[in-house]
């Protein structure tokens, strides 16, 4: 799923970049002003917004360890996104009584086998 992003002016990076004062936000190290990108602390895939408030400057490769490491959380609540709304069926044992389970309860309370 694609997000849209907000792009920033040189005037509003300058800005980001002095009100952090020239630190990244992944490392803490001072950064160099060509050499940097405006990072979302809290990903837009996990309903981080697009606003001051959750941008800050960071070093490029900082950026790239950081999104690397929030993919398995990402992939994860895709995961259980797709569940929730009904796209995907979860793997593993089906509930009981359900049609996927291939037994069905009658209402005297036996129990057969679907066909």
């Amino acid at each position: 799923m694609s997000i849209k992003r907000r792009t920033w002016s040189p005037r509003a990076r300058r800005n980001l970049f002095l009100a952090h004062g020239g630190k990244c936000c992944v490392c803490g190290l001072p950064i160099t002003f060509k050499n940097w990108i405006v990072e979302h602390r809290v990903p837009l895939s996990m309903s981080g917004a697009d606003d001051l408030s959750n941008i800050a400057p960071a070093h490029a490769h900082c950026a790239r360890e950081k999104t690397s490491a929030e993919a398995g959380p990402r992939a994860k609540a895709d995961r259980q996104g797709a569940v929730h709304v009904g796209a995907k069926v979860p793997k593993g044992r089906p509930m009981v009584g359900t049609k996927r389970s291939g037994f069905k309860r009658k209402m005297d309370g036996t129990v057969e086998r679907r066909d």
